[in-house]
């Protein structure tokens, strides 16, 4: 029996398409091989072309050979996301080895253990032993005692909560589930308490529960597609930290009044990894002053460029007249101008540069460890 003109035009339609998905990636591809790139959005390095020099080398060709062309297939990031939101819109999913949908859009949080353990922490499921735990509070000692004969005064353990230890009670999937007790960050700030007194420990998880909402014109304390705080939520965990500081000194620290804006949108890094569109982009907030200080010197890494230390003198009349050094992880950046406000002198590092020469050389009265 003859097609029905109706039915050869699907036909003719459906092989387009498919035909359309086969030869743009190859021509693609090809022009990426002539010279001409494509953008990229995951952020880590690509396979190169393989190369055959040995009998070995040719027998890994065709694995390489296809791990090559799946990392430099044209039209792949829009491919990706065009499948991404496809599962959205008609199952509300999100198929990622690397990010969670929360209950809300666009609510987003970590899941693999690549860079920490926050959904094993969150799930409470990667706890110390005994023998962990003394080891940690033996390396913190020695490296309090150490900055003891460098000459600072006070050393603060500052643990930063995760965004799941804040949000994951409202925004977490039903699916993932916890267990009862403490998670393993509770489990080593009791520890610590208990077995190192000397060492002071600031994880003001519970603060941040209770004042989430409370600070003037900021919605939330963490980004919605992103795994940090925002500045609302740095200046919070700061004036914690201020408030100890404070109390270790036997001073006081006067606050100036300060509140939030919204300064605009930008892609968030859970955002990125799921390769989700420009509706996911979190919400830049913006202090509604000034803040008083001057940076007196900012060093730049060589390999990426990014900007690692930071030092800076406070121009504010009601800062504490006492010097930090504040290291720790990418939570630092946001934190930065807090505290060049705050204290009357101030560093703050990417933990991968800390130099006790340099700390040795600015004798700060106290040391900041910042973990998250």
């Amino acid at each position: 029996m003859p097609m029905s003109k109706k039915r050869i035009i699907n036909l003719i339609t459906i092989a387009s398409f498919l035909l359309l998905c086969c030869i743009l990636p190859i021509f693609g591809t090809a022009a990426e091989v002539l010279g001409f790139s494509d953008t990229q959005a995951e952020n880590r390095a690509y396979e190169e072309f393989p190369k055959v020099r040995s009998m070995d080398e040719l027998l890994s060709f065709p694995g390489r050979f296809e791990s090559w062309f799946s990392d430099h297939m044209f039209f792949k990031t829009e491919f990706v996301r065009a499948k991404t939101m496809s599962e959205l819109a008609l199952f509300g999913e999100l198929d990622s080895s690397s990010v969670i949908l929360g209950t809300e859009e666009p609510w987003l949080f970590y899941k693999k253990a690549d860079d920490g353990t926050t959904l094993e922490t969150y799930k409470r499921i990667d706890h110390y032993s005994e023998d962990e735990l003394y080891a940690i509070g033996e390396e913190l000692r020695a490296f309090k005692a150490e900055l003891e004969r460098n000459g600072v005064k006070e050393f603060i353990l500052y643990i930063a909560p995760d965004k799941e230890s804040i949000y994951g009670d409202k925004y977490m999937p039903d699916h993932i589930v916890r267990r009862e007790g403490e998670n393993s960050t509770e489990q080593l700030r009791s520890f610590l308490e208990r077995e190192y007194p000397d060492i002071h420990v600031i994880y003001p998880a519970e603060e941040f529960r209770a004042s989430e909402e409370s600070l003037k014109g900021a919605e939330t304390l963490y980004y919605k597609t992103d795994t940090h705080w925002n500045l609302a939520g740095a200046f919070l965990g700061m004036s914690i930290l201020m408030d100890e500081t404070a109390r270790l000194f036997g001073t006081e620290y006067t606050y100036l009044d300060t509140g939030f804006f919204d300064a605009g949108r930008a892609e968030g890094d859970l955002q990125r990894l799921a390769l989700l569109p420009h509706a996911f982009d979190r919400v830049e907030y913006g202090y509604d002053r000034e803040l008083q200080f001057d940076y007196t010197s900012v060093l730049e890494s060589e390999a990426t460029g990014e900007n690692v230390i930071y030092e800076g003198e406070s121009m504010s009349d009601s800062c504490m007249e006492l010097s930090m050094y504040f290291c720790g992880d990418s939570f630092r950046l946001a934190a930065a101008g807090y505290i060049m406000e705050a204290m009357e002198r101030a560093c703050v590092a990417d933990r991968h540069y800390l130099s006790l020469e340099d700390v040795r050389e600015k004798q700060p009265d106290v040391f900041v460890l910042e973990i998250a």
